[in-house]
């Protein structure tokens, strides 16, 4: 499928650098504040600062291209480093991590999550099941862990509706000649 509207190029793996190191950035660009302010800040950054165990955990170093078409519906999906012409810095450094004009995804549909398939719904039903499987050999108690692993993962890192998960196969901007001079 091929899909046109706004850009968003989302790069956990430079938030989880940035939440890990957010009290000496903090530091860095505030190092003529007062101990009692710096200690106040560190305080307000904790929140971000722990959530690098999550980014660690479920993103890793992860890199996610969503294109938005004119409906408002976002067409997200990963992309691998190594597919990448440009390292993700220089990208970034490049077209900002929303670029601007109108940008094209060749990509492959994955899945078109409905409204009543929500992650959360599902991650409710796997903890049902478990409240009601008690006992049973090892192999199943591991395989019922499993599951609500599996749909934990699903539910912080997957795309929910009205998004469509897809394959990018390629993203590009497409320049006009006519229009460029």
């Amino acid at each position: 499928m091929l899909v046109r509207g706004t850009a968003q190029i989302l790069d956990y793996e430079t938030l989880r650098g940035i939440a890990e190191n957010v009290d000496r950035l903090d530091d860095f660009f505030n190092s003529e504040d007062t101990q009692p302010q710096r200690k106040k800040r560190h305080k307000d950054n904790k929140q971000l600062r722990e959530s690098s165990v999550m980014m660690e955990t479920f993103y890793k170093d992860a890199i996610r291209a969503r294109i938005t078409n004119q409906q408002g519906c976002g067409f997200i999906g990963p992309l691998a480093r190594e597919h990448l012409r440009d390292n993700i810095h220089d990208l970034i450094y490049k077209h900002g991590s929303r670029p601007r004009g109108e940008w094209t995804m060749l990509a492959e549909v994955s899945r078109v999550p409905l409204p009543e398939e929500s992650s959360e719904e599902m991650m409710s039903m796997v903890m049902q099941q478990v409240q009601l499987a008690t006992g049973g050999s090892v192999s199943s108690q591991i395989e019922t862990v499993i599951a609500v692993l599996n749909a934990f993962q699903e539910f912080m890192g997957s795309a929910s509706y009205p998004d469509v998960v897809v394959s990018p196969i390629a993203v590009y901007r497409e320049v006009d000649a006519q229009a460029e001079s």
